[in-house]
């Protein structure tokens, strides 16, 4: 059965009360972080792949009849991507960067005398 209540208004629209929160201090804010998250998602994404949150909780309480609305917004950041690396563990369990089964290569020394440079050519161009 339908409800016909003469008095029903029916809903209101959600942006008007969040436009209405606070002075409206409450939508210049979650705009504001809104817009920071956007630029965060786009920087830390870098061509790849991002996530980020924007969470409202909105509290109420009801004593006689006034209804007291309060709010919090939160912001999760994407989170920074920072480059791997590669280690090894040594028999005694530390890491190194060399390859403990890797045979080394006997390296030495090369001297190298350099001559000085010689005109071999014809003349100028």
């Amino acid at each position: 059965m339908i409800d016909t209540n003469p008095n029903d208004e029916g809903p209101r629209a959600f942006a008007r009360f969040i436009s209405e929160l606070n002075d409206g201090d409450a939508h210049v804010e979650l705009s504001a972080e809104l817009r920071r998250l956007c630029l965060l998602l786009d920087q830390r994404a870098a061509g790849g792949k991002a996530k980020g949150e924007l969470d409202l909780k909105l509290k109420f309480e009801i004593e006689r009849g006034i209804i007291q609305a309060r709010y919090e917004i939160k912001l999760k950041e994407p989170d920074k991507k920072r480059a791997g690396d590669v280690f090894f563990l040594t028999k005694g369990k530390n890491l190194t960067r060399e390859k403990p089964k890797q045979l080394g290569l006997p390296l030495r020394e090369v001297k190298s005398e350099i001559a000085e440079p010689v005109d071999v050519g014809g003349g100028a161009l």
